[in-house]
Order: C-alpha cells, then sequence, then structure tokens
C-alpha cells in the first residue's frame, strides 16, 4: 500500500515534462504581455509628446500671429508717413512751380535736385513697403499652415499620423533635404542599434510562441496573430515615429532660431527705416523753409528792381514830356457840350433828344448852315498832278472870291479824283460847283462831276490797347457786348464802324492802335463818354477821338496812301522820313532831319523830318481835317532860336 502510495504522488516522466512546458508558455506569456505593455506605454508617451509638441506649434502660430498684427500696423505707419511725404513733395512743388520765372537758374536747379532726392527717398519708401508686404505674406501663410496643422491634431485620434502630416508641412514650407537627410545621418547609428535589439527580441519571443501554439492549441494561434495585428504596433512605425519626433523637434527648434533671426532683421530694418523717414522729413521741412526765405528775398529784389525801373521810366517819361512841350501846337480841340441825363446816358435817350429837341453834334465854329460837300470826279485819273492843280487853281481863281469856302482837302482813291470843301451856306456850295465845272470846260477836259453830301461824323475814335489779331466783327462783337445794357443792336453797330487802321505798340507785345470811323453821331458820342471798355478776358482799352493824318510810306505826301500814289514805279522803294533817301530806313539814318514834302511845296523851313508836328505841311493838312469835323485850326509854335532855311 505504502509503495502504491509512493508511486501515485511520484509524478511521473511525462507529467515533469509537461510541467516544465507549462511554465515555459506562462514565463514566454509573461515577457510577452510585458513586452506589450511597454510598447503601450511609449505610444502613450508619444502621444503625449506629440500633443505637447503641437501645442508648442499652436503657441508659436499665435505668437507669429501677435508679430503680423504689429507689422501690419507699422506697414499701416510706413503707409500714412508716406502720403505725408507724398503731401510735402506736392507742396514744395507748387512753390517751385508758383516761383517758376522769380528764382535764379542756379537755385532753382538745387530746389529740383533736392526734390529729386526727395523722390528717390519716396521711391526706397515705396520698395521698403512692398518687401514689408511680401514678408506678411509669408508669415501669413507660415500661420495659416501651422493652424491647419493643429486643428488637423485635434480632428484626428492617431498622433502617429498626425506628425507625419507635420514633418511633411514642414518639409513644404522650404527646409531643405539636405537637413533632413543630415538629421537621418545623425540617428542613423541610433537606429540601427534599436533594430538590432528589437530583431533580437522580437525573433526568440515569435519562434518559441509559433512552436508552442503548433503543438498544443493551434485555434489559439489565430485570435494571438489578430490581436497582435490590431493592437501591437510594428517595428517600422515604431521607429517612424520616433524618428520623426525627433527630427520635428529639430526642424521647430530651427525654425524657431530661423524665426526668432528675421524678426531681429525686421526690427532693424523698421528702426532704420524710420530713422530715415524721420531725416528725410527734417530735411524737406528745412529745404521748404530755405525756399520760402529764398522766395521772400527774391520778392524783394524784384520789387526793388520794379521800383528803380518804373523811376527810371517815369523820369524818361517826364524829359519826353517836356520836349513834347517845347513843339506843342496852340490851341485845342472844343467840342460842344451835351446835357447829360444821369452818369451814363443811354443810346436811346441821345437819340431821342437828337430827334425831338433838335440836339445836333456840333462844333461851337461850325454854322448852322454849314455842310461838308464832296466834289468826285468819275473820269479816270492820268498820272501826274495836272487835273489835281487845275481843281486847286479852280478854288483860288478869281470867281470864287464871294464864296466863303473854309477849307478843301484833295485826294486820289481807286481811280476817281475826290474834293472835299466846307462852305458856309448852300447857295456857296451851288455857286462853287458852277465855277469848278466851268473852269474843267474851259480847260479842255470833261469832268463829271458829282456833289455828295457826307453825313455828320465825329471823325476817328482811337481805341488802345486791342489785340493785334481781332478781326472788324469781333471788334464790333466786342462794342456790342460793352453796350448791351444800352440798347445798341449789333446791326446798327456794323453798319456805322469801320476800321480805317491799325498800328502795332511797339512797347506792349501783341497790343495795337484800332482807328475806326463812326458815322452815327449818338454812337460816337456814347463810346467817347465811356473812358474805358472792358472787352472781356482781352483787358480793358481807353477809347479817345482823335484826328488821323498819315503821310504815303512812298513819297511822304499826306494826300493819298501807297496804294494810290501817283509817283509809284515798279520798283520804287520808300522813302526814308528823317533825310528822304531811299536806300535806307528811318532807324539807321544817321543824317540831319530833311522834309521832302515841305521841299516839294516849295517851304523854307525844312529842318525836320515828316510827319512831325512842326512841319507846316502837316499842320496845313491837319486843320484841313480840323475843320471839316468841327474843331478850331491850330498855330505851329514858332521857336525863337530856329533860324529859316533859305533854300529852295
Amino acid at each position: 500500500m505504502a509503495d502504491k502510495e509512493t508511486s501515485s504522488i511520484s509524478p511521473s516522466p511525462q507529467s515533469r515534462s509537461t510541467t516544465e512546458e507549462e511554465s515555459v508558455i506562462i514565463t514566454e506569456s509573461q515577457l510577452l504581455e510585458d513586452k506589450q505593455h511597454t510598447t503601450q506605454a511609449s505610444i502613450e508617451l508619444t502621444r503625449s509628446s506629440s500633443t505637447q509638441e503641437l501645442k508648442k506649434l499652436g503657441e508659436e502660430g499665435q505668437k507669429i500671429s501677435n508679430y503680423l498684427d504689429t507689422k501690419e500696423k507699422q506697414l499701416e505707419d510706413l503707409l500714412k508717413y508716406n502720403k505725408k511725404n507724398e503731401a510735402i513733395m506736392k507742396k514744395s512743388k507748387e512753390i517751385l512751380n508758383n516761383e517758376h520765372g522769380k528764382i535764379g537758374t542756379k537755385k532753382r536747379n538745387d530746389a529740383q535736385k533736392s526734390l529729386d532726392l526727395e523722390k528717390k527717398s519716396a521711391k526706397m519708401i515705396e520698395d521698403d513697403i512692398e518687401a514689408r508686404r511680401n514678408e506678411i505674406e509669408f508669415f501669413k501663410d507660415l500661420r495659416t499652415n501651422i493652424m491647419g496643422a493643429t486643428t488637423l491634431h485635434s480632428s484626428t485620434d492617431d498622433n502617429i499620423y498626425c506628425g507625419s502630416q507635420v514633418s511633411r508641412f514642414l518639409n513644404d514650407v522650404g527646409d531643405p533635404k539636405k537637413q533632413i537627410e543630415e538629421m537621418e545621418l545623425e540617428e542613423g547609428s541610433n537606429k540601427k542599434r534599436r533594430s538590432e535589439d528589437l530583431d533580437l527580441t522580437f525573433s526568440d519571443t515569435e519562434i518559441n510562441q509559433t512552436e508552442n501554439k503548433k503543438r498544443r492549441n493551434p485555434g489559439r494561434r489565430s485570435s494571438t496573430l489578430k490581436a497582435k495585428d490590431n493592437d501591437v504596433p510594428t517595428r517600422e512605425e515604431i521607429l517612424y515615429v520616433e524618428s520623426s519626433w525627433e527630427t520635428l523637434a529639430k526642424m521647430i527648434e530651427k525654425m524657431k532660431e530661423g524665426l526668432e533671426k528675421e524678426v531681429k532683421k525686421l526690427e532693424e530694418i523698421i528702426i532704420q527705416q524710420r530713422e530715415k523717414e524721420n531725416r528725410g522729413t527734417r530735411e524737406l521741412k528745412d529745404r521748404v523753409i530755405q525756399l520760402e526765405k529764398e522766395n521772400k528775398i527774391l520778392k524783394n529784389e524784384v520789387k526793388n528792381l520794379f521800383d528803380e525801373k518804373t523811376k527810371t521810366i517815369t523820369e524818361e517819361m517826364m524829359k519826353v514830356s517836356k520836349k513834347v512841350d517845347n513843339y506843342k501846337i496852340e490851341g485845342s480841340r472844343t467840342k460842344q457840350e451835351i446835357p447829360k441825363f444821369g452818369p451814363k446816358p443811354m443810346y436811346t435817350e441821345i437819340v431821342q433828344r437828337s430827334t425831338e429837341e433838335g440836339l445836333k453834334l456840333t462844333r461851337k465854329n461850325r454854322p448852322e448852315g454849314q455842310k461838308t460837300v464832296l466834289l468826285k470826279s468819275n473820269d479816270p485819273v492820268a498820272k501826274g498832278d495836272t487835273l489835281q492843280n487845275e481843281m486847286t487853281e479852280a478854288i483860288t481863281s478869281e470867281d470864287m472870291k464871294n464864296i466863303k469856302v473854309i477849307s478843301t482837302e484833295v485826294t486820289r482813291s481807286r481811280g476817281s479824283l475826290k474834293m472835299k470843301y466846307i462852305a458856309e451856306n448852300e447857295e456857296d456850295n451851288n455857286k462853287w460847283k458852277e465855277v469848278v465845272t466851268r473852269k474843267m470846260k474851259s480847260s479842255g477836259k470833261k469832268l463829271d462831276i458829282e456833289v455828295i453830301e457826307l453825313k455828320q461824323t465825329t471823325g476817328i475814335i482811337r481805341l488802345e490797347p486791342i489785340d493785334e489779331n481781332v478781326s472788324e466783327e469781333q471788334f464790333c462783337n466786342m462794342i456790342a457786348d460793352e453796350l448791351k445794357d444800352q440798347n445798341v443792336l449789333i446791326e446798327k453797330i456794323k453798319e456805322n464802324i469801320k476800321i480805317i487802321k491799325k498800328s502795332r505798340i511797339p512797347y506792349k507785345k501783341g497790343k495795337s492802335l484800332y482807328y475806326c470811323r463812326i458815322n452815327d453821331a449818338p454812337l460816337a458820342e456814347l463810346i467817347i463818354s465811356r473812358e474805358l471798355f472792358a472787352f472781356g478776358i482781352r483787358g480793358t482799352c481807353k477809347a479817345t477821338e482823335t484826328i488821323l493824318v498819315t503821310p504815303c510810306t512812298l513819297c511822304g505826301d499826306y494826300s493819298h496812301g501807297k496804294n494810290f500814289c501817283p509817283n509809284k514805279t515798279e520798283n520804287m522803294k520808300p522813302i526814308c522820313f528823317r533825310c528822304g533817301a531811299q536806300d535806307h530806313i528811318r532807324s539807321a539814318c544817321k543824317n540831319p532831319p530833311r522834309c521832302v514834302v515841305c521841299e516839294k511845296k516849295k517851304i523854307k523851313d525844312t529842318k525836320h523830318m515828316v510827319g512831325e508836328l512842326k512841319c507846316p505841311t502837316y499842320i496845313k493838312t491837319l486843320n484841313i481835317k480840323l475843320l471839316a469835323f468841327g474843331y478850331n485850326p491850330v498855330e505851329l509854335k514858332k521857336d525863337e532860336n530856329e533860324t529859316p532855311n533859305n533854300g529852295n
């Protein structure tokens, strides 16, 4: 019994082998569980480290966003300053344009150079602003990508995938591949060592596990493999996670260092730019102040020069006026005073008074029955002064002794001979016509004389100064605009006003004297009553009544113009009004004065120029025209020191 019991208690060799196998399996399973726990712990560590790194990335993104906000504010400040700088430059341009012509050439060039320098500085500021904009755009893209990475982390459960995405993002942002390869080479030895250790551990455990499962429980084998595939990460995944997060940490550190350097550079550039801008504004303000001072100095200089010039001009004018007074003619034009109803009589009032009250614009020396008559010869005039001399002899004949003729004027124009005379009454006019006709018939000349009674005129109106390119129609329109408050029709003005001469004013560029004949007495009186005429933007002109006596430019005679000169030949040149020669002009003459017109008339005094106020022929012609328009004749003021010429 004892033997049986001992035999039953003592284990058999087969049972011993099974217990040993079970203990080996238990130890292997414990090793596998420990390995699983270690891998799970490593995964948890990687997850926690990834969340911390992503939080750091989010904080860096927030810092970058704050930095971008400050940069945008700085950019706005730069833009505002650029606008101020442009306004100052515009103002300086206006100052230069306004003072153009007043500032000297050298000073204007200096001001232009300073303006060009300011333009260059403004261009540099614009380039810096553009660079700031590009940097801000780069940081904006970086911020959006970092924010995208953080949102990706919050929306996914797989931190390993998130880490791979962040590393790919950093590669896309601009980190070169060479840096990643260098980092991988530095970690190569560690990776190899880890891979060899993992290969040894995994090979031993896998071999033992597979052999035991094949022998004892094949069904359990498939379940353990499924559990391994589902729960335990592979060796490649663990290596990839470790390497990616190590490289990511290093790349983040490098990115931080690069960003800090860029921030420092940008801050230094902004400080330098602000210093340049402040320096540029100070220089520009100083330049503007200097230009204003120079402008004041130049204004004072111009004013002083203007005062000196005006003083010298007035002195010269006084000298000229004294010289003119020495040759002043005696007598003055006296005009019948017209009663005026108010400061500016209306044109309709003047016409109404002249028709209802019998008011006539007559001169003091003209009797009521005095008329101006024109005798016109319709026959062609031969060359020479034969016909003119015959008509002049008829006036001075014995038959005209009982006829009171005030004045006569003989002119030639357009192939006909005209004689204008003034008699005291109509009876004398008829007698005068009979005498002239009889004399012409007795001399064998068939003279068809037409008697024309001229309208009462006020002579010639002189308007100065007016633009030299104004036509007669524009001239009449300007007068109509000025007299529109007087109810004067434009047709009335065009009918009664005719421009007879234009004379350029040498000391006023582009301005001329306009001589016009007005055949309507009330209209002439209205124009003369207004001292100044305002012709729109052309300025003002003064209207005065005058008598126009002009010599012929070819021969110097006062009875005709150059177009109807009887002495005109094919190659005839105009005479010099100073000496009478034809080989030079008056401005280049150095000869003593000699009047050829008075020589032809056999007048003794010839020591004067043609058209001069002391010319006897000029005074005679002027008196004829003065009498024709009702003015008192003038007499030449004789110089006591002057000796008469005994020549022919």
